[in-house]
């Protein structure tokens, strides 16, 4: 996800990563091969914090899960379990927000906070919020083109086709083998046919 704010925009990369087990250790590799992809790609010109399920602890490192690194990133997260098994018996600090400690985003971290367990949340975690002092820029609102629909059962099927056969040969004399420049003069003329054809209709 893209953020733009500050001097650099965030490049917000949320994860979920293979359960811990002796099957996903190839998955969790490949994974996490791809997670570095992304970082590499844009930690030039994006601030990255890397956020999610990580499957593992890594306040701990009992476990292959527990011990691979990622980015050399700051952990920010309360030692506060953030998974509760449905069996009441298992929970674990597996969620957290990663970023590096020389970052504008650590700088800018005003807190995180684990939410307690709530009965309205039907889900094994908790929520974990990341709050950042940073002013968020807005983007230009891009210009939306509707495109209007030929509304066919009013065609004047006759008159249609009565315009294409009389320029279509024209249209083809004058081609001079551009396919992309055919495709526009054709698109032209379809258009052409259309207003003429079918009441009330307008090209956008």
């Amino acid at each position: 996800m893209h953020i733009q704010q500050g001097d650099k925009p965030i490049c917000l990369i949320n994860i979920y990563m293979p359960s811990d087990n002796k099957n996903a250790a190839i998955e969790y590799k490949d994974t996490l091969a791809q997670i570095d992809e992304m970082v590499e790609k844009y930690k030039n010109t994006h601030e990255i914090i890397v956020c999610g399920d990580m499957n593992g602890s890594l306040y701990r490192s009992s476990t292959l899960h527990d011990k691979e690194k990622c980015i050399g990133n700051t952990v920010k997260c309360p030692p506060k379990e953030t998974f509760y098994h449905q069996n009441g018996k298992s929970k674990g600090l597996i969620d957290y927000f990663l970023f590096k400690s020389n970052s504008e985003i650590s700088n800018k971290t005003k807190q995180i906070d684990v939410l307690d367990t709530d009965p309205q949340n039907t889900s094994d975690h908790v929520l974990v919020i990341l709050t950042l002092n940073c002013q968020l820029k807005k983007l230009r609102e891009k210009t939306t083109t509707i495109i209007a629909k030929p509304k066919w059962t009013d065609c004047d099927h006759q008159i249609y086709k009565e315009i294409i056969t009389k320029d279509l040969p024209n249209l083809m004399q004058k081609s001079k083998g551009i396919i992309e420049q055919d495709i526009r003069n054709l698109e032209k003329l379809l258009h052409k046919a259309r207003e003429v054809a079918i009441p009330k209709y307008r090209r956008n």
